[in-house]
Order: structure tokens, then sequence, then C-alpha cells
């Protein structure tokens, strides 16, 4: 999106969820992993401007704390993929980079 209320507009919609066949413990993990696969999918980390809004960090922690695995190479694997995602934004890059560092 062009504009940042565009941008921050699109941030907040949900993705859409598929319908899942198989046992309720089946779909609960398809499920699972679906959203942990489109949880960006509405919210561009390469964005600069999305660093000044309320809810990235909101967001990426939801999802390292909640959607990852709390399990070393989980966490890393996490991780590596939120900071990929945000490296073309400079400044979003360094302070996730350096907030997690730190934890």
């Amino acid at each position: 999106p062009a504009s940042l209320t565009a941008a921050i507009i699109k941030a907040n919609l949900p993705f859409d969820m598929p319908e899942f066949e198989g046992t309720s413990e089946e779909v609960q993990l398809q499920k699972w992993q679906y959203t942990k696969q489109h949880y960006f999918d509405n919210l561009d980390l390469a964005d600069p401007r999305m660093l000044r809004t309320p809810f990235l960090y909101q967001r990426v922690k939801y999802y390292i704390e909640n959607l990852t695995v709390q399990h070393p190479d989980s966490l890393s694997q996490s991780l590596f993929r939120v900071l990929e995602a945000a490296k073309p934004a400079e400044e979003t890059f360094k302070f996730l980079l350096i907030h997690y560092l730190n934890e």
C-alpha cells in the first residue's frame, strides 16, 4: 500500500483460514501450522513505517512467544524468519535484532 493508513488497515485485517479435514487433533495442528506460516501475510515487515506503529512489536512478540515452540532451535528459526523479512527496513531489523539479542 502506498499510504500509511492503507498499510495499517491491511496489517490489521485477519488472514483467511481455509477449512481443514481430519480428526480434531489433526485439524488443530493444521490450523496452527497455517497460522504460523501466514501470520505476517498482511503485515509488511520490510516497510520501515511499521516500526512506528503500536502493533508491530506486539505481533512479533506474539509470533515468537505463542506461535513458536519454546525450544532453542524453533525460536532461532522463527527469529531468523522475522529478521529476514525485516531486513529491507534497516531500523526495524536493528530494533528487533537488538531486542531479541538482549532477551
